[in-house]
């Protein structure tokens, strides 16, 4: 892939798509209103689809992150993808599920094989941005805020809060959640690097396990636990094709 020539909107590029979704979850998560909820997730949203728009005249666009504080941000992803597969790990044993637990040991063990003895150079644009990717990151952009802003005038949600398997409101969690999980696809679809690709890919797994568990019933359980095994399996093959 041809180095990306940097400007201006390369570090909107970082911002707009990846960091602001993770700071807009952290504000959903502390607030109870569905109104001010749904305004932040439609708001953020709304904006990194502008934001495709403004820069799509100003493809190819990549960024290399540089050491912040004397901390390598590559070093950084690759300690934050063993944390997830802990993760992971802790949430195949929590539910009793060998399958999920073996996958995640197996990824572990890869993992630190071709962090400790297969090192390649790493890209000189860890973010690049083309066409295909922003289409992507547009049409995500447009459909979550559509689907949030319709949760203002048909609260479905709130058929959560009458669940008699539910001890408390869960909205601020799910908006939080599929913020993340927002974050963690523009950051797959983003990433020049196959670490922050796999680091970006591992929290989609996590994200959309929880955004699935979070009703608490056994079959949303259920259903959680076999996309979490599903995309475990997806994670262990990709690993593979790096070795």
């Amino acid at each position: 892939m041809e180095h990306a020539i940097p400007n201006f909107s390369s570090p909107v590029l970082l911002f707009l798509f990846i960091v602001s979704p993770f700071l807009a979850a952290l504000c959903v998560y502390q607030l109870r209103s569905l109104p001010l909820q749904s305004f932040i997730v439609s708001v953020t949203t709304t904006a990194m689809a502008i934001g495709v728009l403004l820069m799509s005249s100003r493809v190819p666009l990549g960024l290399s992150l540089l050491p912040v504080w004397g901390i390598d941000p590559h070093a950084a992803i690759r300690v934050a993808d063993f944390i997830l597969l802990g993760l992971i790990f802790y949430f195949g044993s929590r539910f009793r599920h060998p399958v999920i637990k073996i996958l995640s040991v197996l990824q572990i063990v890869l993992l630190a094989f071709l962090n400790f003895f297969i090192k390649g150079k790493p890209p000189v644009d860890t973010l690049y941005g083309d066409n295909l990717s922003l289409m992507v990151i547009m049409v995500a952009s447009i459909a979550t805020a559509l689907s949030t802003m319709r949760l203002s005038f048909i609260p479905s949600l709130r058929a959560l809060e009458d669940n008699a398997d539910l001890k408390q409101s869960s909205r601020h969690r799910f908006f939080a959640l599929l913020l993340v999980c927002i974050g963690a696809l523009n950051g797959t679809v983003l990433s020049n690097d196959m670490s922050f690709f796999y680091f970006f890919f591992e929290l989609i797994t996590l994200g959309s396990f929880l955004l699935m568990a979070q009703k608490g019933t056994p079959a949303a359980e259920k259903k959680a636990v076999r996309t979490l095994s599903l995309t475990s399996l997806a994670g262990l093959i990709f690993l593979i094709s790096m070795a």
